[in-house]
């Protein structure tokens, strides 16, 4: 009997040990070591389908991260993807266009995982546009310029020019940033480059090699040199129109090292010119309070005063579109409101205001093109159908608050300069 009970102690005394055994080998160890948190999460919206994502890892020993995502429908986060170690961008697609994501992504190692990243929302654009490419550098007051097609230089306010190779759309290229000799107001270029320089007047630089810009002349103006406009003259040269205070200054640039005034307009009752743009025989003036003026430019050395309206508001920016030198034609003025005007300019002698669009806070640039109006504000471009001047109405949007200062529509694309550099988009209508 003492026997058999030592034994039966002995079979338990076994059976609990291979139970802890068993145990012991089942519950994984406590890892003291799990993956650093990815940080700087940013989105950017690329379509009215997909969003790009990108984040920093943290992490030397991560075995995937997982992307979570919420929308307004689902309303709770939940993991859209795992990507491999190392990993540090995911373009989420399918999306509904028009529509609110927030995302956040954490790195994940077996059993256990970071904590999460910062938590961001992003909002897929509106059918029709997309971002095609993006070349980004800080680039404050920025404007912008075409140059011989495949490079767009930026200028930003404090002189830094950036040039941008967008032979490919999708993957701009930032080139040599070169410093001018002072800040820069504004940029214009065809095949040379030309600067609006405030008080030291305007300069001229060659960029046949943009990483290696020339310095070629310069002229001194009356007043600053805050805007302008480079209209070409065949058989050679051209003529730069020059926003300068109170003045527009017509600038001879046939020989480029030593360009010369060539033609002066001021009128006593425009005390401020803000912005000029340039047709076929007129050139069209943005003068604040005082509204716009058409000068006859047939005559370079002498532009005549043809009329002048008064604008709901003032014009600060403007820009034009005809069909011949004497023809139809149209001006579109934006200023301190959130409304673009319409002014038929068809006589010359007689402008009469016509369509008018709301276009947001704090309209910065515009620019049109046949059937479309693109006008940059303080939250973003909106692009507005102008085929009747009469009527002009909503087609889209698109965010961006990183103050735009200048837009170009070229090859189909529409090019923003803004404070974080430039965005290159597309806008096909549905």
């Amino acid at each position: 009997m003492q026997k058999a009970f030592g034994f039966s102690l002995i079979l338990i005394m076994v059976s609990l040990l291979c139970c802890a055994k068993k145990s012991t080998i089942n519950t994984p160890p406590v890892d003291n070591n799990p993956p650093e948190a990815p940080s700087n999460l940013e989105g950017t919206a690329y379509s009215a389908s997909s969003i790009l994502l990108t984040w920093l890892d943290n992490s030397d020993n991560e075995e995937y991260f997982a992307v979570f995502r919420r929308d307004a429908v689902t309303d709770t986060f939940a993991v859209c993807q795992r990507l491999l170690a190392n990993s540090t961008d995911y373009t989420d697609t399918g999306l509904r266009d028009s529509s609110s994501y927030a995302y956040f992504v954490r790195a994940e190692k077996a059993d256990t995982f970071s904590s999460s990243s910062n938590q961001i929302a992003v909002t897929t654009l509106p059918r029709g546009l997309s971002l095609v490419g993006i070349a980004r550098f800080q680039a404050p007051d920025a404007s912008l310029a075409i140059l011989n097609g495949n490079y767009i230089i930026v200028a930003a306010g404090d002189g830094r020019l950036f040039p941008v190779d967008i032979s490919v759309p999708a993957f701009p290229t930032l080139g040599q940033i070169f410093q001018a000799p002072g800040q820069v107001s504004a940029i214009s270029a065809f095949v040379f480059v030309y600067l609006a320089m405030g008080h030291r007047g305007v300069q001229i630089l060659q960029m046949i090699d943009p990483d290696h810009p020339v310095l070629l002349g310069n002229c001194d103006t009356p007043g600053f040199a805050s805007d302008l406009r480079y209209v070409v003259s065949l058989p050679q040269g051209g003529y730069l129109y020059v926003v300068d205070g109170a003045s527009l200054q017509i600038i001879d640039i046939d020989d480029l090292s030593n360009p010369i005034i060539a033609g002066d307009f001021h009128d006593p009752l425009l005390p401020q010119i803000y912005d000029v743009t340039v047709g076929l025989s007129f050139a069209y003036l943005a003068c604040g309070d005082s509204g716009i003026a058409v000068l006859d430019i047939t005559n370079i050395t002498s532009p005549t005063l043809v009329s002048r309206l008064n604008i709901p508001g003032g014009a600060g920016k403007l820009s034009v579109k005809e069909s011949s030198p004497w023809g139809q034609a149209f001006v579109y003025v934006i200023n301190g409101t959130a409304n673009m005007h319409i002014v038929n300019v068809t006589d010359r002698a007689h402008p009469v205001l016509g369509g008018v669009s709301h276009v947001g806070d704090g309209p910065r640039a515009i620019n049109i093109t046949e059937n479309f109006g693109y006008i940059a504000y303080r939250d973003g471009v909106v692009i507005i159908d102008v085929s009747d001047p009469a009527s002009p109405a909503y087609a889209s949007f698109y965010p961006d608050t990183n103050e735009i200062g200048s837009i170009e529509i070229f090859g189909g694309y529409i090019l923003l300069a803004d404070n974080n550099g430039l965005r290159i988009l597309q806008y096909l209508p549905q």
